[in-house]
Formats: structure tokens, C-alpha cells, sequence
């Protein structure tokens, strides 16, 4: 069905031609937000594994390692809490997912046993969230998490980047013993994704997102680009997907680099003032599927976090089974 906002050809170049200047104008903000996963969107139930890494550009340093495990079943979303979860009026069921990840962060000197001051302090985070989606057919969805976990050393940070360092034989990384304090994450995300042109195999849409709790306080706003078959209801269907997101925030709170709301002491954290209030992210993911077994690959891009700071990038990787 065609959509009313699209008058012509001409505008839909318009709107893909300033997509692309988003993504390649990267120098301007950044922090980082994705839409919906279009690899998984449609299966009712599935298990996927994601590994972030930031060595494959040469770096070890910022948003440095990041493990993710998602399950999706049906019986998630008839869970009590439910009821307050946004969802898109005539939308089709509401699904859900449980999350378990764990994310390292450290400055870009790691060997110095010394605080880095004017830099990134280190922290990590352990948590495990539920993620429900709330889709209409026109292309519009709502998506919502709670985040819950804890971080500082309690996440176990310090032990899995040592580990890690000594399998492949690296330098043994100093400076743990200034990490952010423990705190507790209570988090709630929500997103809107509102379709400008949406069928089987084509998405354009606009994203809005805010974060509220203890870890993240911002609010976003962005474009998210989507081509594929990935809406074949037959899994066993080889499927595949591109997909790219610009998406820009404005920062009103950030633990892993303030410290955690009801933390005091920490051995030494950003103020307020060296944060950058606007961050500009920009993903892109490939990924195919067949009989149900995926794999995906992603680049990230986000910028400066904090006014001493610089640009970073880190690779993802994705393998799904979907039942």
C-alpha cells in the first residue's frame, strides 16, 4: 500500500540522499542506539549469541568488549508487568525477549598503573533485561526494555579482560583498581519507530528514544535504513538483510563515566561539565539466514563521549538459531 507521506520519486532520493550524508558526516556528534533487530523481527521464537569487539580497528580501549545473549519464547510476554508496557494501538502481538550481557570499558592507556585522569575511567556491567516489541503491520513499533544488573567490580570486568589478555598472550591490563564503584542499574528504554515507507522488502523510518534510570539519562532522535527478505514466514528460506542507523543524543546522564547515582567515593570519575551533550552513533549490519541458523556482521561508529575524548568504532558479530 502506498504511504500518503511519499508524494513522488523524487522525495524518497531526497530522504535516502540525506540518510547517506548522516552516515558519512560521522564527525559531527554521537552515543549509541540501533532500531529493532530486522534479522530476528518476524520469528516468534529464537536464541542468539553477540560478540562486540573493538580489536578488529586496532584499538583496545573505550567500549572495548561486549557479550550478549538474547532468548525470545512467547510465554516472555505474558509476564504481570505487561500491562505497563507502551504498546502500539491495533498492533499485532506483543513479543518479548530476556537479555544477558555483560560490557567492558576502560581508557586508552590500559598498562598504566596510574589513574588516567582526562580520560575514560574503568567499568563494566552485567545485566539482565527484558525487551518487549510491539509491532503494527503498517511498519510502526514500539520497543521497550528494562534494564536491570549491576556494575563496577561485582561485573566481573576486571578478572574476563585479564583472562582474555592472557589467552592471547597481551600485556596484562593495569588500573582495575580504579573502576567505577558497584551500583545497581535500573534502567527503562523506550523506542519509536515511525515508518516512512515500509513493505517486504524496503524500510525507511524515523527513530525516537529515551533512556531513564540510573545508568543512562538522554534522549535520541535519528533514521533507520532497512533492505531485505527477512519477512518470509518460512525459515527455512535463505533470507538476508542490510541495514544502517544515524541516530543523535542528547546526554543528560551517564554513570559509566559519572559514576553511579547512589555510589560516593569513586576513585575518580568525569564531571558534568567534560561530558559532550550531543553523541552521533551510526551502525550498519549485513546478515543472511537459512534453515533458521544466521549469522550477522556489523560495524559501529560512535563519537566522542567526553570533551577530551575521541571517535571510536568496534565490530559486531551475530549468530542466531531460530525455532
Amino acid at each position: 500500500m502506498k504511504n500518503p507521506l511519499i508524494k513522488d520519486t523524487t522525495q524518497v532520493k531526497v530522504i535516502l540522499t540525506a540518510i547517506t550524508a548522516l552516515l558519512f558526516t560521522i564527525q559531527v556528534y554521537g552515543q549509541n542506539i540501533t532500531s529493532q533487530d530486522y534479522y530476528l523481527q518476524d520469528s516468534r521464537s529464537y536464541f542468539s549469541l553477540q560478540f562486540d569487539n573493538d580489536t578488529y580497528y586496532y584499538t583496545d580501549y573505550y567500549y572495548t568488549y561486549g557479550l550478549e545473549a538474547k532468548y525470545k519464547l512467547p510465554a516472555f510476554s505474558r509476564v504481570p508487568w505487561t500491562g505497563i508496557i507502551p504498546k502500539v494501538k491495533e498492533a499485532m502481538d506483543l513479543t518479548s525477549e530476556l537479555i544477558l550481557s555483560q560490557r567492558l570499558y576502560t581508557p586508552q592507556n590500559i598498562r598504566d598503573t596510574l589513574v588516567q585522569f582526562n580520560d575514560r575511567p574503568f567499568s563494566a556491567t552485567l545485566e539482565l533485561d527484558q525487551r518487549f516489541m510491539s509491532y503494527h503491520e503498517n511498519g510502526l513499533s514500539f520497543i521497550t526494555t528494562i534494564r536491570l544488573g549491576i556494575m563496577g567490580p561485582a561485573a566481573g570486568g576486571e578478572a574476563l579482560q585479564r583472562l582474555i589478555h592472557d589467552w592471547i598472550n597481551s600485556p596484562d591490563p593495569q588500573g582495575w583498581d580504579y573502576q567505577l564503584k558497584n551500583g545497581v542499574i535500573i534502567n527503562f528504554d523506550f523506542l519509536v519507530s515511525y515508518p516512512i515507507i515500509h513493505n517486504k522488502t524496503l524500510n525507511l523510518s524515523i527513530l525516537a528514544s529515551a533512556r531513564l534510570g540510573t545508568l543512562f539519562d538522554e534522549l535520541g532522535a535519528g533514521m533507520n535504513f532497512s533492505f531485505g527478505n527477512t519477512r518470509k514466514s518460512d525459515i527455512k528460506k535463505l533470507k538476508y538483510y542490510l541495514t544502517l542507523d544515524a541516530t543523535t543524543k542528547l546526554v543528560g546522564y551517564n554513570a559509566l563515566l559519572q559514576g553511579g547515582l547512589f555510589t560516593e567515593n569513586d576513585p575518580y570519575v568525569l564531571s558534568y561539565s567534560q561530558i559532550t551533550p550531543f553523541v552521533f552513533s551510526a551502525n550498519m549490519s549485513i546478515g543472511v539466514s537459512w534453515y533458521g541458523v544466521g549469522l550477522s556482521i556489523g560495524h559501529n561508529f560512535l563519537s566522542r563521549e567526553f570533551d577530551s575524548g575521541t571517535n571510536h568504532n568496534y565490530a559486531s558479530i551475530k549468530l542466531a538459531y531460530q525455532f
